[in-house]
Formats: structure tokens, C-alpha cells, sequence
């Protein structure tokens, strides 16, 4: 482990879907891919459904949202962490979710 690792705070990521169990295992392994690849393994990724994001966010237990599925812009505004729908990696893209995730880790390290 690095020094820039060690000094960075663990990312905590919730990775949803409608119903908390196919899609999100789906790409799990590809989120997790990602991860180590941009932060080792300096991350603690929880799977849940669309319904827990705002339980998680309120109680500042996440850093970023990860959704298989669209989020309705009620809760897209209502929600203080980054969301990041992660369609692409159930077809095997996964530049764009890559380069929103970098973002997502540049502005968390920008504040700090």
C-alpha cells in the first residue's frame, strides 16, 4: 500500500438495484474490478435496493451510490452523495462508470 492510500479515507459505496439481489450481484465483480483498479482495495462496497439510499445517505453511512436502475429526480435531489447509474456494466462497459468514479474520488479528495 502506498502512502496516498494509506492517507485517503475508505470510500463507502452502496451498489442497488429494484430489488437488491440480481442485477446488483450481476456487476458487483465489475464494480469491485474498478475499485481495486482506481483505489486498491481502499473501499467497503454494500448491496442494497433502490429504497436504501436515502436510509444510507441520511445517516451518512455512504460516500457514493451506485444504481443498476434509473433514480427518480425526487430522490436524486433529495440525496447528498453522488449517484452513478452502472447500466453500461451489465453489457461490459465499463469506461464510463470508470471515469465517473474517478470524479466522484477527485472531488472527494479536493474537500479534504
Amino acid at each position: 500500500m502506498n502512502n496516498d492510500t494509506k492517507k485517503r479515507k475508505v470510500l463507502r459505496v452502496l451498489l442497488v438495484c429494484g430489488s437488491g439481489i440480481v442485477s446488483s450481484e450481476m456487476v458487483a465483480p465489475r464494480v469491485e474490478d474498478i475499485l481495486s483498479e482506481l483505489i486498491n482495495k481502499n473501499y467497503v462496497l454494500s448491496k442494497g435496493r433502490i429504497y436504501d439510499i436515502e436510509r444510507y445517505a441520511s445517516e451518512g453511512r455512504i460516500d457514493v451510490v451506485l444504481s443498476t436502475v434509473a433514480i427518480n429526480s425526487d430522490m436524486l435531489s433529495q440525496t447528498k452523495v453522488p449517484i452513478i447509474i452502472v447500466t453500461d456494466l451489465l453489457m461490459g462497459k465499463k469506461e464510463r462508470v470508470t471515469e465517473a468514479l474517478k470524479k466522484v474520488l477527485l472531488d472527494r479528495d479536493n474537500q479534504t
